[in-house]
């Protein structure tokens, strides 16, 4: 039960994390 909680945050924080990168991308902002 564990490990599928802990599958689980990883993913979320994956589609954060692109959520986060396209918004930046979109802002015109994208800085690397």
């Amino acid at each position: 039960m564990l490990y599928v909680i802990w599958v689980v945050g990883v993913l979320l924080a994956i589609f954060a994390s692109a959520k986060l990168t396209i918004g930046k991308e979109k802002a015109g902002k994208f800085d690397e």
